[in-house]
C-alpha cells in the first residue's frame, strides 16, 4: 500500500509539504506501534512463501497477503537498482521472511495497531557504520525490555522463566507477574516458560513493552482439579497434602462392579487384591503399606461426608467369599473417589484414619435445561491363558510312567483312573468344565437432572446383571436409586442439601468355590449307567455341587443433609446430618443329594442375618476469607 496526499484546488502541494506531511504519519504509527496491546504480534504468524526473481515490493504484497496484514510505506522508499528476491520459506514466522527480505536495504519496519507493518527509510548515525536490521534502526544496539505475565483468567504467573533465545541470560517474573531483562538486541527472541503452562517463543521486534498472556498445557489444567479434603475442598495446585483422586471419566471407563476394582492400577501408594475373581467378591485394601502387624489394614470409608461400614455383612461364606461392603454402591453414580493418605488421614479423622481414609463424592445435578440420559452396555468376559489339561491317553501314559517309578503295582483300589475307568475316550476338560463359561454383564442406567441457579436435582436409576465364567451361576444383580436436591435462598444465605442413595443386591454365586477340581482325572466318570451321580470312596462329585443353592440379598441405603446457614461474609454455621443403614440375608441349602453317601448326614441348610447401621450429627462453624 502507498501512501498519498492530495489537495482541493484551494492549495497546492508541494514536494516539501508532501515529505513532512508523510514524515507526520509515520511518526504517529510509529507511537502507535508502542502502545500495542497483549495478543499475539502479526510478525510471529507463520507463513510459505515462494519467489523467484520478484521485485522488492512484489515480494512485500505477498508476505502481506500470506500474513494478512497491510504493509505500509511510502512510494519512493524504494528505486529501480532495488534488487530482486529469490527465495522460499516453509511456515516461517513473519518477522523472519522480512528480515531476509529486506536484508540488503536501509530499511527497518514497526508493527502498528495488530493490523500495519509500516517500513522506513534506516537513519544513519555519525559514530556507526550504516548497520541495518530488518527490524530495528541499530542492529548493534540493546534495549530493556518490560512486560507482564497472565493467566488467560487475568491472574499473574508467578516465577515464571524469561531467557533470551539462544543465550543462558534470563530472568524470573515476580509476585505481580512482571518482569525485566536488560540488555536484548532488539531482533532477539523471548521464551516464558513455567511448569503447566505452554511455552511461547516470541520476537521483540524492537519492542521494549511485550506483554504475555499464558496457556495451560493438559498437565497444568489437571492442577486446577478440585479436590476433597475431609471437611473442605482444594485444587492440586493448592494442596499440600497426599491425595489421590480419580473421577468419574476414569470410573466409567471401566466396566466394573465395586468402587475399589476403579482404583487399581490407577492411584499411586494403593493396593487393592480381591478375594477371589468372581462379581462382589471382598477386597483387602492397603494404603502405603500395613501399619500394624496384628490389626487389620482396611481404610475408612465416607461416602458424601458420612462414615460407612468397611467389613462384610456375612454370616457365611459362597463361591465368591465374602461380599465387598462397597458392593452395594453403584459405581455409575460416583463422582469422584479421593484418598487420604497418612497425616492428611489422621489430621481430620483421627484413629479411625490410621489405615487411610477414601472419600466417596456421588453425583449432584447441575444448573441448566433439564437434562435426561440413558446409557447401556453389556460385555462378555472369559478365562485368558488357561492351563493345558491332559487327556485320558497323555494322563494314563503319566500315571504308569509314576506307579513304574515308584514299584507300585496298580489295583482297582489304587488306581481306579487305570483299571475301572474309562480309558478309550478324551475324558472331560474339568478346568473348561468349571471355569470355561462365558461370563456376562449388562447394565442399564438412566437420570434426569436440571435446575434453576437457587435450586437444582437429580434422579437416577440403575439395573445391572452380572454372571461369571463359572459353570451354573446365577449371577449377581444390583438394583439402585440416587435422588439429591441442592436449594439456595435467593439472598444466598440459607442452603439446603439432601442425597439419598438406595440399593438391593442379589448374590447368586455358587455355595462353593469349584475351580479346585480342575486337578481331577480327565477320565473321573460323573455319572453311573443309571444317570445317578458316580461316587468313589470319600470323593465328592463337582457335578453333583451345581445342586447347591446360595443366596445373598443385601438393603443398604445412605442419606445425608447439609444445611448451612451464612452469618457474616465468610462465616458459615453448618449442621451435616447422615444415617447409613445395611442389612444381609443370606441363604444355603445342600440336598441329601450333593454328599457322598459314604458320609452323608442328610441334608442342611444355613441361614443369616446381619444389620449395620450408623447416624452421624455434625455441627460445624467455619470461616474463610479471601
Amino acid at each position: 500500500m502507498v501512501l498519498q496526499s492530495r489537495m482541493g484546488k484551494k492549495g497546492l502541494v508541494t514536494g516539501e509539504y508532501k515529505s513532512l506531511l508523510l514524515t507526520i504519519c509515520l511518526i504517529l504509527f510509529n507511537l502507535l506501534a508502542a502502545t500495542a496491546g497483549t495478543a499475539q504480534s502479526l510478525l510471529d504468524k507463520r507463513i510459505s512463501l515462494s519467489l523467484q526473481n520478484e521485485p522488492v515490493e512484489k515480494a512485500l504484497e505477498k508476505i502481506g497477503q500470506q500474513a494478512d496484514v497491510k504493509i505500509v510505506y511510502s512510494n519512493n522508499l524504494f528505486t529501480a537498482a532495488s534488487p530482486t528476491i529469490t527465495r522460499s520459506w516453509q511456515q516461517e514466522k513473519t518477522a523472519v521472511v522480512l528480515n531476509q527480505v529486506l536484508s540488503s536495504l536501509d530499511i527497518s519496519y514497526n508493527e502498528m495497531d495488530g493490523n500495519y507493518i509500516v517500513l522506513k527509510k534506516v537513519k544513519k548515525s555519525d559514530n556507526k557504520a550504516n548497520n541495518v536490521s530488518g527490524a530495528n534502526d541499530y542492529a548493534d544496539t540493546t534495549i530493556t525490555v518490560r512486560g507482564r505475565l497472565l493467566t488467560v483468567q487475568g491472574l499473574p504467573v508467578i516465577g515464571a522463566s524469561i531467557t533470551i533465545a539462544g543465550s543462558s541470560k534470563g530472568t524470573t517474573s515476580d509476585l505481580n507477574g512482571n518482569y525485566e531483562i536488560k540488555n536484548v538486541g532488539p531482533s532477539a527472541v523471548l521464551r516464558f516458560s513455567y511448569i503447566g503452562y505452554l511455552p511461547q517463543d516470541i520476537a521483540i521486534v524492537g519492542r521494549t513493552v511485550v506483554n504475555v498472556s499464558m496457556v495451560e498445557n493438559a498437565e497444568g489444567a489437571k492442577l486446577n482439579e478440585v479436590v476433597v479434603v475431609g471437611y473442605a475442598t482444594t485444587t492440586r495446585r493448592t494442596n499440600t497434602g497426599s491425595v489421590s483422586s480419580i473421577t468419574s471419566k476414569d470410573i466409567g471407563s471401566q466396566p466394573v462392579v465395586d468402587p475399589i476394582s476403579a482404583m487399581q492400577g490407577t492411584m499411586p501408594g494403593i493396593f487393592a487384591s480381591a478375594s477371589n475373581g468372581l462379581t462382589g467378591s471382598q477386597f483387602n485394601v492397603t494404603i502405603r503399606g500395613l501399619n500394624s502387624l496384628s490389626a487389620g489394614s482396611e481404610p475408612l470409608y465416607v461416602i458424601d461426608g458420612v462414615p460407612y461400614f468397611n467389613e462384610s455383612l456375612n454370616q457365611f461364606n459362597s463361591a465368591n467369599g465374602q461380599q465387598s461392603p462397597l458392593a452395594s454402591i453403584n459405581t455409575a453414580d460416583i463422582e469422584r473417589i479421593d484418598v487420604l493418605k497418612d497425616a492428611d488421614a489422621t489430621a481430620i479423622y483421627g484413629a479411625r484414619g490410621s489405615n487411610g481414609v477414601i472419600l466417596i463424592t456421588t453425583k449432584k445435578g447441575k444448573t441448566g435445561k433439564t437434562k435426561f440420559d440413558l446409557n447401556v452396555f453389556t460385555g462378555g468376559s472369559q478365562v485368558v491363558n488357561q492351563l493345558d489339561m491332559l487327556n485320558t491317553a497323555q494322563y494314563r501314559e503319566l500315571r504308569k510312567e509314576a506307579f513304574a517309578n515308584d514299584g507300585i503295582i496298580p489295583t482297582v483300589d489304587n488306581a481306579p483312573d487305570l483299571l475301572v475307568w474309562d480309558s478309550t475316550g478324551t475324558g472331560t476338560d474339568w478346568q473348561d468344565r468349571m471355569i470355561g463359561n462365558t461370563g456376562r454383564e449388562t447394565q442399564l442406567q438412566g437420570s434426569v437432572s436440571g435446575g434453576s441457579e437457587q435450586t437444582h436435582f437429580m434422579v437416577s436409576g440403575t439395573y445391572r446383571n452380572a454372571n461369571s465364567v463359572q459353570a451354573n451361576d446365577r449371577g449377581f444383580t444390583r438394583g439402585s436409586l440416587l435422588f439429591n436436591l441442592d436449594h439456595t435462598a435467593l439472598n444466598g444465605k440459607f442452603n439446603i442439601s439432601t442425597s439419598v442413595n438406595y440399593s438391593i443386591t442379589s448374590d447368586k454365586s455358587l455355595a462353593s468355590d469349584l475351580t479346585s477340581y480342575y486337578e481331577f482325572a480327565p477320565n473321573y466318570p460323573s455319572y453311573t449307567a443309571t444317570g445317578d451321580y458316580y461316587w468313589f470312596g470319600t470323593e465328592q462329585n463337582p457335578e453333583a455341587y451345581f445342586l447347591r443353592k446360595s443366596t445373598a440379598k443385601t438393603n443398604n441405603l445412605i442419606a445425608n443433609g447439609i444445611l448451612r446457614y451464612t452469618i457474616l461474609p465468610g462465616l458459615n454455621a453448618k449442621v451435616n446430618l447422615g444415617f447409613t443403614k445395611s442389612n444381609m440375608d443370606q441363604v444355603q441349602v445342600y440336598p441329601t443329594a450333593t454328599f457322598n453317601p459314604a458320609n452323608a448326614t442328610g441334608s442342611m441348610s444355613y441361614f443369616g442375618f446381619s444389620d449395620a447401621q450408623t447416624y452421624l450429627v455434625e455441627p460445624q462453624l467455619d470461616y474463610s476469607r479471601r
